[in-house]
């Protein structure tokens, strides 16, 4: 079964997913889809210094945090960085929350996540080769459809 982004709202509903999916026998999935953004394909992580992505990050009152909409780009920074994030610094404010995170092997990966402007999902890679673009850049009003009466850019 797949589960879309978040699991949860907490950890403990987390949890009792998984109890659930374990006790009734049903395979259990969830992710963002920013794990396959445009860009991601062939990447050799063994080449990867560090990364920086992005994504909105609206508040959702059911969902603590980053959970609702920041979820995407951080899952978009830990899918090109991998594991061994040793050390979490964010600085946040009513419009952008910032967090820095660095890996044991001293790479350094960012996550922006917006709540004012115009919203878009992407990155960039910095690998030993050069730098790889996560995403696909869309010119203004050319956003696949209208969401609520804002431009809705889809950039996975």
């Amino acid at each position: 079964m797949f589960v879309d982004k978040p699991i949860a709202g907490s950890l403990s509903d987390a949890i009792a997913i998984f109890e659930a999916s374990k006790l009734y026998n049903v395979p259990l999935f969830s992710a963002s889809s920013l794990r396959y953004i445009k860009g991601i394909e062939g990447l050799d992580k063994a080449t990867v210094v560090g990364a920086d992505t992005f994504s909105p990050a609206l508040l959702e009152k059911t969902h603590p945090d980053l959970f609702w909409y920041g979820v995407h780009g951080a899952k978009a920074l830990f899918t090109v960085t991998g594991t061994g994030c040793k050390s979490v610094e964010r600085v946040h404010t009513d419009l952008t929350d910032i967090v820095v995170g660095t890996w044991a092997d001293g790479r350094v990966g960012t996550f922006r996540g917006t709540r004012s402007g115009k919203h878009g999902y992407g990155g960039t890679v910095f690998t030993e080769a050069g730098n790889i673009v996560l995403g696909q850049r869309h010119k203004l009003g050319q956003c696949q459809r209208r969401f609520a009466g804002h431009d809705q850019c889809h950039w996975y």
